[in-house]
């Protein structure tokens, strides 16, 4: 009786009250890559994902820790319909609890499980072949990170969306009077092209240098590491579609972290082996941003952004 109960026994199954966390988590997935292969092993939860055009590089890591309840017998892949997955978790609040759990690792479907004190609801999805290789972050030779409060950061990308379909950013050394050494300014910078007038808009924010070791946040906000300053100003176009959707993710995370830095080498999966691709795609040493935000006690999710491919005039 006893092994009879072991097999019966899901190959993987996990459980958060953090349900909110995990819809927003699916939803930005979504926009970039809206059919996605999950992983999931004894460590977590992990998703590497690109969009169509190789510009955005996806990872997330959900941690077993995180979860109220984490057990994987074997590891498990999953290909998802993430806008199918969306919709089911879509009235999903923070009040109840989310439950996803796959009988063995080669079932066709996974079972999503959303319970409160008074209503069940259980959606069984089917899961699809998704063709895309597993990707992994590349090396980066940091040239600069940057702390922002993500609501600060989510205004700036709004309003810069609302006038253009790309922006710059350009980080350089704070001159003004006050500014103390060390200091930065981060500049958001775009042209308008949905107005007939080609109106400009420009966003400056103070980057106070970090004093503690290691770089830790400020707790007054936004701030930048203390890095060699020798390599300001740097600037670099980006698509501001992208932006649009990392900024969803304000509502799980108080603080993003901006990292720019060039690919220098390429990277050894988690498994020991070489991805099938990494941007950016030529030999050339672009700077690349990183975006991370954290998602809650549950894990983290960044994007390594590409620059735009033909630069314009601001």
């Amino acid at each position: 009786m006893a092994s009879a109960a072991a097999s019966s026994d899901p190959a993987v199954l996990f459980q958060t009250k953090q349900g909110s966390t995990i819809k927003t988590l699916v939803e930005v997935v979504k926009d970039i890559s809206p059919e996605t292969n999950i992983c999931m092993d004894s460590n977590g939860v992990r998703i590497t994902a690109m969009d169509s055009g190789h510009v955005v590089l996806i990872r997330a890591i959900l941690n077993a820790a995180g979860f109220d309840h984490y057990t994987c017998n074997t590891d498990c892949y999953a290909g998802v319909d993430m806008g199918n997955l969306l919709r089911k978790l879509k009235n999903v609040s923070n009040d109840e609890v989310v439950t996803i759990d796959m009988k063995d690792k080669d079932s066709d479907r996974i079972i999503l499980t959303v319970k409160n004190d008074q209503v069940t609801r259980v959606h069984e999805i089917n899961l699809m072949d998704v063709d895309s290789d597993f990707f992994t972050r590349p090396q980066i030779d940091v040239l600069c990170r940057v702390h922002l409060e993500s609501h600060l950061f989510q205004k700036i990308v709004r309003d810069h969306t609302s006038e253009s379909d790309h922006f710059f950013i350009r980080i350089e050394k704070d001159t003004d009077p006050g500014a103390s050494s060390g200091d930065l300014k981060m500049i958001f910078t775009s042209n308008s092209s949905k107005s007939v007038t080609s109106d400009k808009c420009t966003t400056t924010v103070k980057l106070p240098k970090t004093r503690s070791t290691g770089g830790a946040q400020d707790e007054d906000g936004d701030s930048c590491d203390d890095l060699d300053d020798s390599v300001f100003p740097l600037e670099v176009e980006y698509n501001l579609k992208f932006f649009s959707y990392f900024v969803k993710l304000t509502a799980v995370s108080p603080v993003v972290r901006l990292i720019l830095g060039t690919v220098v080498a390429t990277p050894i999966d988690d498994d020991g082996d070489e991805p099938a691709e990494v941007p950016p795609e030529d030999d050339d040493k672009h700077i690349v941003t990183i975006i991370e935000y954290d998602l809650n006690d549950l894990g983290k999710i960044d994007f390594v952004v590409a620059p735009r491919d033909e630069p314009s005039d601001v």
